[in-house]
């Protein structure tokens, strides 16, 4: 190898492990340039290490451990603040869907498995409210109704068996071929 090869190896490596290859070692020892390399980065360290084992911590030691103690404590109380958190936020959203979201998805539910049928009539020759009178009977179950609306129509909201007997009962009496067009 070169002394640039040797030098670029000293630069890049700790020097413990540059001394303990023996042929850089050897090349060390024999050339003078790099040796004097070699002896200038050693003292350098040599210094360093002298210069951080003098150096005294601001901090005595009895007072960084009792840092250490609190920071450790903070960590726990952090942490089971953390899953006292988690828990009260699935106890929260707990109740939510208890109260809220739960019976939400029931009415929901009840509203699409509803078996009334919503249908508006166009009347041929009878008035809306004489169709009202008439129908009425037929239109009992919980949640069925009739409206009356202004011209010749009528809503009816019922079960399919009531709607059936309503569009029967209309089309037999709402006929404007008959004579008499009108309520019996």
């Amino acid at each position: 190898m070169t002394c640039e090869e040797y030098l670029a190896a000293l630069s890049s490596a700790p020097i413990a492990l540059v001394n303990q290859a023996s042929d850089a070692r050897a090349h060390f020892e024999g050339c003078p340039e790099c040796s004097k390399m070699l002896a200038s980065i050693e003292d350098g360290e040599r210094g360093l290490g002298a210069s951080l084992d003098m150096a005294k911590s601001l901090i005595p030691p009895t007072q960084t451990a009792e840092l250490a103690i609190m920071t450790a404590k903070r960590r726990r109380v952090g942490k089971l603040a953390a899953i006292g958190l988690a828990v009260l936020i699935a106890v929260v959203f707990w109740i939510t869907a208890i109260r809220v979201i739960v019976p939400t998805a029931r009415e929901t539910a009840q509203i699409v498995t509803s078996d009334l049928v919503t249908l508006t009539l166009r009347l041929r020759c009878m008035s809306s409210s004489q169709a009202g009178d008439l129908i009425s009977p037929y239109v009992r179950s919980d949640g069925s109704a009739y409206y009356i609306i202004d011209g010749p129509f009528i809503t009816v909201r019922a079960k399919a068996p009531e709607l059936a007997k309503v569009k029967s009962l209309l089309a037999q009496l709402d006929d404007p071929s008959q004579l008499n067009c009108k309520v019996p």
